[in-house]
């Protein structure tokens, strides 16, 4: 039980990656506040597996694009338990659209959505973290953000922002005993991606990556399990990439 007696707050835990991660927290002890926010069936049915599976876990909806509303999130979680030991910073958004033909509205969008929030958040609980004396943050990068991808460039700009978030607070919070790290998927196949993609397309897919295959959401949760987990005191402001050694072979169809 790495995680045991922990709070857990995981944003965008209702579906995908951030289910995972969520239900492996409390399958290691951790006490998981499952942010979500635009479904309810969706957030409170991942509260419910990890009930049902003997842990313990609560929904929070919340905009994690408003600030207001990140610190009511944050509020309600401690006014359940009362520390935060744990935060997952894995809400965000993906879209394809040609560079020259962008939006100013689309550009600022995908960084609100994916950077903002992660500010946001990390701002909120990294108080509560300094205040009771210590905690983990634990981002959601991608590979794209070192390699670059076609039709992508305001999505891998995004998550190049996140690492470097990340680097930056993790060197700030130090003092305060707040490890800051991130994670940052290859091609992660996701039920998102089954239904996107044809099975040609993920078989050329994994034929790309060095190791033979794609990854699991698993994969990612398992990296974010160590990060969160004492097992990496020792370690603060970097990135693992979890992409089967083929972060240069990713292409635009990835969601990550």
């Amino acid at each position: 039980m790495k995680l045991e007696g922990d709070v857990a707050l995981i944003t965008g835990a209702s579906k995908g990656i951030g289910r995972v991660i969520g239900l492996g927290f409390a399958k290691e002890g951790a006490k998981v506040a499952v942010n979500y926010n635009t479904s309810l069936t969706q957030g409170m049915s991942v509260v419910e597996e990890i009930r049902t599976s003997g842990g313990e876990a609560i929904g929070v909806r919340a905009d994690i694009t408003n600030a207001p509303e990140v610190n009511r999130m944050v509020t309600e979680v401690m006014n359940r338990y009362g520390r935060i030991d744990i935060l997952v910073s894995n809400a965000g958004m993906a879209s394809s659209q040609d560079f020259l033909e962008m939006a100013e509205g689309d550009w600022d969008h995908m960084m609100i959505t994916n950077l903002k929030s992660a500010f946001l958040c990390c701002q909120a609980v990294g108080k509560i973290m300094r205040d009771q004396g210590g905690g983990r943050i634990v981002t959601i990068s991608s590979g794209l953000a070192v390699r670059g991808a076609v039709k992508r460039a305001h999505y891998a700009a995004s998550k190049a922002g996140i690492i470097a978030l990340t680097r930056s607070i993790a060197l700030e919070l130090a003092p305060y005993h707040i490890r800051v790290n991130s994670v940052a998927p290859g091609f992660i196949l996701t039920d998102l991606q089954r239904r996107s993609m044809t099975n040609q397309e993920i078989e050329l897919m994994w034929k790309r990556i060095p190791v033979g295959k794609v990854g699991s959401p698993e994969d990612v949760a398992n990296a974010v399990l160590f990060l969160a987990s004492k097992e990496s005191s020792f370690i603060t402001g970097t990135v693992i990439y979890v992409d089967g050694g083929g972060t240069d072979a990713l292409d635009s169809k990835c969601s990550l």
